[in-house]
Parts: C-alpha cells; structure tokens; sequence
C-alpha cells in the first residue's frame, strides 16, 4: 500500500481519508469497482412515479423547486398536505399526470364545476370551480 511521505503530518481524520483514497485508486487499477447504494425519500421516488421533471412535480405539489430538491435530498419534512399528495402520487401517479394535462370541459353536463372527464377508469372525478 502506498503510504504519505514522512515529513508530511496529518491528524487521524486526514490519514485514513489519504488511505481510503489510495486503496480506491487501488481497487481501480484492479479492475474493481466500489457499488453504493442510494435510498430515495419518498419525495423522490413519487416523483418517479409521476415520471416527471423536479420543475414539474414542484408545481404540481406547490411548492417552490428549492423545497422540493430539500425534501428529496431529506432535508426537509413534507407538511401534512404535501405528505398526502405524495402518498397519492405514489399509489396513483395517474392522477398527478392527468393534473398536468388541460382541463377539458367537453361533454361536461356538471357546470359550473370542471369536470375531469379524463381520468379514465377514476369514476368521473368532479372538482368545484374555482
């Protein structure tokens, strides 16, 4: 194993980060490869689910893009309306996609509410206008 020169001093700390650095150099050399592994909060991996961009699902949930990157990287806490829409994002990211879609009124016999004719399957979901 390679070792620092001797005159050069390190405390603990910086020695065995020298030594992890030179045994992954090792390992490369070697044709190894170190694997890590990454856990997703659940932010994250709804908004995989939904399968769209941070940008998107930020608004989506309306949220500023920063709070969303926080909450992702376990930074912050979703309140408790973001931790619903997230649960709903995960159990049925459909409905989030269909949020992003325009609101179509066609065939809409319910005015003045809007009508999301389109989530196939969802029961005809009925929201009050705004």
């Amino acid at each position: 194993m390679l070792t620092m020169p001797k005159t050069v001093k390190m405390d603990a700390e910086m020695q065995a980060f020298v030594n992890d650095v030179l045994e992954s150099i090792q390992q490369a050399k070697r044709g190894e490869r170190r694997v890590h592994h990454v856990t997703l909060t659940v932010a994250a991996q709804a908004r995989d689910k939904v399968g769209v961009s941070q940008s998107a699902f930020s608004k989506l949930l309306g949220v500023s893009l920063r709070t969303l990157q926080e909450r992702e990287q376990g930074l912050r806490q979703p309140s408790g309306a973001a931790q619903s829409l997230i649960r709903v994002a995960q159990a049925h990211p459909e409905v989030l996609r269909v949020l992003r879609e325009p609101v179509s009124t066609k065939g809409c016999t319910t005015q003045p509410t809007r009508c999301f004719g389109c989530l196939r399957g969802l029961g005809g979901v009925v929201r009050p206008a705004r």
